[in-house]
């Protein structure tokens, strides 16, 4: 067994004698090798992991590194799901077959895994099986029989809820919550009656949503709502219990107690939107509250409209006929930013369009420019910043795994994601096993805006585009 630090010892300890285990363990405190450690004492030979497409080579790699000759890896990062089952089917044990998540579900690879013999399934980033319904979720329930031994792996196991374990869990040993997620939600949340609809009370006519049980109309008190049921969490409860029965499965490790890490700071730095672009800003939230007002659309339909107004944030106005670059305060603000910093950099990013902004500054300034992305990967072969690289814009979904960017101790948030988790993730892509200075985290924010609202509920956990679209509404009825 390769060297282990002492909280990875106590992983594999925790986990030695269990046929299933959940490593919660933040980014930088090396799950992947005390995943490692446990398939070689164990003896599995034939071991199947499923991760993040960017997260399949970083397999590959940590074999080679702690344990070179004990499995042959197959980095199946490449081609369609067809070809990949083939070239799964052609390794021989002792392997690992390594393989993203939105494949190992599809035919014919499903096929191919279920008519195989295997000794292990790791599920590498466990959270993105979160939803109970999701094809990758289903399938892992489906399949556990298959394994005689599981692992998942995860920095942030519940990046939402307390919620988010009961798939996981399910997965791993249904014993722990049950097989009816219903029954789960309804133990551990505490739930609101919804009734969308119409009001049917004469003079009212009202399209749109009721709460409580009652089933009054919110617009004229009445109680002739027409419409279905439909509930929605607003709370937690029995929480002590669920955290009881999770640490039965669960080996949690923080890097704030295994690994001795300098400090973080959060700092925000604020921008205004230029008046043409706080304009159009304001036309589409506007209609965007009026729609909400009105019922005539859902917080998940709200969505694309909540997106573009982050685009707008950017500079960028997105209608039917294309995206147009209208402003660039926030641009402006980042090379702001950096022109202080001479240290290496990264910058977060959602949007193509904000990456695109990232490069104009870094050549505005004359610096090195690198980027991780769907359209790009500037890493080393050991998946680092590269040296000759001063500022690295990062995508966040393609960023937030299998990476190491600490030779930055400066991280710029141009823009964020809906996830807490893929925010969380990215985090410690800087703040890991290797950094020797304190990281700063700057994020960049146009006031009055989306930006705002959104980093506050990121903050506290909540909902994202419910808190949005609520503080969104009650900020337009203030001004009415």
């Amino acid at each position: 067994m390769s060297d282990l630090w002492n909280h990875q010892r106590d992983a594999v300890q925790f986990a030695e004698d269990r046929i299933a285990s959940m490593l919660a363990m933040e980014v930088g405190c090396g799950k992947t090798l005390v995943a490692l450690s446990l398939a070689d004492l164990w003896g599995a030979e034939r071991i199947l992991v499923a991760c993040p497409l960017s997260v399949v080579g970083v397999w590959e790699r940590e074999v080679a590194r702690h344990y070179p000759g004990r499995w042959r890896v197959a980095r199946l990062d490449r081609g369609g799901v067809r070809r990949k089952a083939e070239d799964a089917a052609r390794v021989s044990a002792p392997c690992i077959i390594a393989v993203n998540h939105e494949s190992v579900w599809r035919e014919p690879f499903r096929s191919y895994v279920a008519g195989a013999r295997w000794d292990l399934f790791i599920a590498d980033e466990g959270h993105r099986m979160k939803s109970p319904g999701g094809k990758l979720s289903l399938w892992a329930a489906s399949m556990r029989t298959r394994f005689p031994r599981r692992l998942a792996l995860s920095g942030t196991p519940m990046p939402h809820s307390p919620l988010d374990v009961y798939a996981q869990a399910r997965f791993l040993d249904p014993s722990i919550f049950g097989q009816s997620y219903v029954q789960f939600r309804a133990r551990y949340a505490r739930l609101e009656v919804i009734r969308p609809g119409t009001c049917r009370s004469p003079g009212c006519g009202h399209h749109g949503k009721i709460h409580g049980e009652a089933g009054a109309c919110l617009y004229c008190a009445c109680h002739a709502w027409l419409g279905t049921v439909a509930q929605r969490v607003v709370g937690f409860q029995r929480l002590d219990e669920l955290e009881a029965k999770l640490a039965t499965l669960a080996f949690r490790v923080r890097k704030s107690d295994a690994l001795s890490l300098p400090p973080e700071l959060d700092v925000e730095r604020t921008c205004r939107l230029d008046p043409a672009t706080a304009k159009i800003y304001a036309s589409l939230e506007a209609d965007l509250v009026a729609e909400v007002e009105g019922g005539r659309v859902s917080a998940k339909n709200a969505l694309s409209k909540l997106l573009r107004l982050q685009q707008l944030t950017g500079g960028v106005a997105v209608t039917e006929d294309g995206a147009r670059r209208v402003g660039s305060a926030k641009a402006d603000l980042l090379a702001d930013v950096l022109e202080d910093i001479v240290e290496p950099v990264v910058v977060f990013c959602r949007f193509i369009a904000d990456l695109d902004a990232v490069a104009d500054v870094a050549d505005r300034l004359g610096r090195p420019y690198g980027e991780l992305s769907g359209r790009r990967k500037d890493l080393t072969p050991e998946a680092t910043m590269p040296e000759d690289v001063a500022i690295m814009a990062v995508q966040i979904q393609a960023g937030g795994v299998g990476v190491d960017l600490s030779r930055a101790s400066v991280a710029v948030y141009y823009s964020v994601g809906w996830s807490l988790g893929d925010l969380l993730q990215c985090r410690g892509r800087v703040h890991r096993h290797g950094q020797t200075r304190p990281v700063t985290h700057v994020h960049l924010v146009a006031e009055a805006t989306v930006d705002e609202t959104a980093l506050d509920a990121l903050r506290k956990r909540e909902d994202l585009v419910e808190a949005v679209l609520a503080r969104m509404t009650a900020a337009q009825r203030r001004t009415a």
